[in-house]
């Protein structure tokens, strides 16, 4: 049984790893440990433990993985960044040549690949039946705007732009190499993620629709669950021609009310996941029952609730430089919420466009 999990690059994800301490506590207990490269990365001092490893371009990183993990027993790694699946991809048969019993979260090769090059993502989407917004050639002397362009080994939203004129596509080009990117059709509307999770036979157990109503930084922040039958046809077929297992997040744009394009794969779980585990999916729990029973077909749950809407705020963890052994201090909402008596308005946040 799996008790001692690694979360690599642990970053923000909180809410996450709580989620996984419920369901180890549920099932007799465990240890969380978590990584990353920072030491004020609050998600480390959530975990029971955590490490401050070497970047994955460090020729210290890989040894430093493996003696974490046999160290502290660790039967389990999470990783939580793209950067991470690709580099776990790499490494994967030496870590199951030094550590035999470890088991990693991550799909086979190719969804990988395909996951960290949009490239590869948009000709996955064609040959699927599910074509991506219409690629834009920036050489033709007439292009309709506006276009979107993303870096074809990005990820967490970073590089991407919409160009809504001649005007910011000639200023974009200055700085960038049109190569390096995707420039595709805008595609207006509507942006789903889709949580999915598949067993260890590829075959999908489970999918969650939400809405992605507000994103800060690449994260959704104000999501809803709705209840989109096409939506998970269309996820699930995605799934089992991708062969993938564990959890996928797939985003998708609805331009209008009976289509949905799809733009994107992750090969992990999504930032926005604590919302569909809080919706009755226990996704905690299946990665475990999946990976402990790779042959066993599990019936997922019924949902508590077919909508629902997550919105975050921001919580602060504080440390001691002084006093590195102190207890940490993490602060929680009240349980119980008094009459709203005055408003504080964050300018910067609510009344003018964001810009990350």
């Amino acid at each position: 049984m799996i008790r001692n999990i690694l979360f690599l690059n642990a970053g923000r994800r909180c809410e996450l790893i709580r989620a996984f301490r419920e369901t180890l506590n549920a099932r007799g207990g465990g240890k969380i440990v978590a990584s990353d490269i920072v030491t004020h990365a609050p998600a480390l001092h959530v975990a029971d433990t955590f490490y401050i490893l070497p970047p994955r371009d460090n020729p210290n990183a890989i040894p430093e993985l493996i003696d974490l993990c046999r160290k502290e027993k660790i039967q389990l790694i999470i990783p939580t960044i793209d950067p991470d699946l690709v580099f776990l991809d790499t490494i994967r048969t030496q870590l199951q040549n030094e550590l035999p019993d470890l088991h990693i979260l991550l799909p086979p090769s190719h969804v990988v690949q395909i996951a960290a090059n949009k490239i590869r993502t948009r000709a996955f989407f064609q040959e699927a039946g599910y074509p991506p917004p219409p690629a834009v050639d920036i050489h033709q002397p007439e292009i309709t705007f506006p276009i979107f362009v993303k870096p074809v080994a990005g990820s967490a939203s970073q590089g991407i732009l919409k160009i809504d004129n001649r005007r910011q596509l000639q200023l974009w080009l200055t700085t960038h190499n049109p190569q390096e990117y995707i420039i595709e059709r805008y595609i207006p509307g509507e942006e789903y993620t889709v949580d999915l999770i598949s067993d260890q036979q590829a075959s999908p157990l489970a999918a969650v629709c939400r809405r992605r109503l507000r994103v800060r930084g690449g994260e959704v922040v104000h999501a809803r669950i709705e209840d989109l039958p096409e939506l998970r046809d269309i996820a699930f077929e995605l799934a089992t021609k991708l062969q993938s297992t564990g959890p996928t997040t797939l985003q998708f744009r609805r331009p209008d009310p009976n289509t949905f394009i799809p733009i994107e794969i992750n090969a992990r779980m999504g930032g926005g996941l604590p919302l569909t585990i809080a919706s009755g999916y226990n996704w905690p729990a299946m990665i475990l029952q999946t990976l402990e029973n790779p042959r066993q077909r599990l019936t997922p749950p019924a949902p508590r609730y077919l909508t629902m809407t997550m919105s975050r705020y921001d919580q602060s963890i504080f440390t001691s430089d002084t006093a590195p052994d102190s207890p940490r201090l993490i602060v929680r909402p009240s349980r119980k919420i008094p009459a709203v008596k005055a408003v504080i308005v964050d300018l910067d946040d609510t009344l003018y466009p964001e810009v990350d």
